[in-house]
């Protein structure tokens, strides 16, 4: 959804708002619902991070939950108490930094991706973790928005062409998180080898034209935990997105086409 609404609002930071919030959810079932009825008072908010909030709440008591269980853990956030004053509105800075230190790794991303040098797993994860260390001292409380939220964020942002106008080296964004199933098969390997073992199962696994994103999620998906035991789930109404494999164009193809179509 935030693609969709950058495209009729062109307000980068409330795209990010809504990145983030999409970011702390364990599957996008009710995200899609609330983005798909309210989509106009979401694009009105001067905070739709709150209105989302506020909108999953009312639709279905919770406002984090999903019916995809097992994906990733629900956030343990005390968002009243982070984000919010006295009076339940955002004027507390906590989401502005938010967005400010999403905004800050956009930015790097879009200055570098199209430097093989600097555009690497090793300066990505720094970046992330730079960026999760200033989140944490610039936000009073515990936010609870660790490398992965950032990750889902992030790569949503790129897609929607927030900041990073898109890149065929975006093919490489996606690291292996620690703690996670890709970054489990390879907790064996030291970290200064991962790089080469990633790029051998890359070539090995015949998937070089679709970037390390691939790889990271081919790791991910054949971990033994997760084997015929945790799902993603492609449902009515939604589309896929891309980036193209050439030139690093976003491709969107609409939900019941069978095309890919350049936006």
């Amino acid at each position: 959804m935030p693609d969709k609404h950058f495209k009729e609002v062109k307000d980068e930071r409330k795209v990010v708002e809504l990145a983030i919030y999409a970011g702390y959810l364990t599957g996008f079932h009710r995200y899609y619902h609330v983005g798909s009825k309210y989509g106009q008072r979401l694009k009105e908010s001067g905070h739709p991070f709150l209105e989302m909030y506020r909108l999953m709440i009312k639709e279905f008591k919770k406002p984090f939950g999903d019916c995809q269980v097992g994906r990733i853990s629900c956030t343990g956030v005390k968002f009243e108490d982070v984000f919010l004053d006295e009076d339940g509105e955002m004027t507390n800075g906590a989401m502005d930094a938010m967005v400010d230190c999403v905004m800050e790794v956009l930015d790097w991303i879009n200055k570098t991706v199209a430097s093989d040098d600097e555009f690497t797993h090793v300066n990505i994860e720094k970046k992330f973790q730079e960026c999760l260390g200033q989140m944490r001292e610039r936000v009073n409380g515990n936010p609870d928005f660790a490398e992965f939220r950032l990750m889902v964020a992030v790569q949503i942002c790129c897609l929607a062409k927030v900041v990073v106008k898109g890149h065929k080296n975006l093919h490489n964004l996606v690291y292996p998180v620690a703690g996670l199933g890709a970054a489990e098969q390879l907790k064996h390997v030291d970290a200064t080898e991962r790089p080469t073992v990633l790029k051998l199962i890359h070539k090995e696994s015949g998937m070089e034209a679709y970037g390390y994103n691939a790889c990271e999620g081919h790791l991910c998906e054949t971990a033994e935990h997760r084997v015929g035991k945790m799902f993603d789930f492609v449902f009515i109404g939604q589309s896929l997105f891309c980036h193209g494999l050439e030139f690093g164009e976003n491709f969107v193809k609409e939900y019941l086409s069978d095309t890919w179509q350049e936006f």
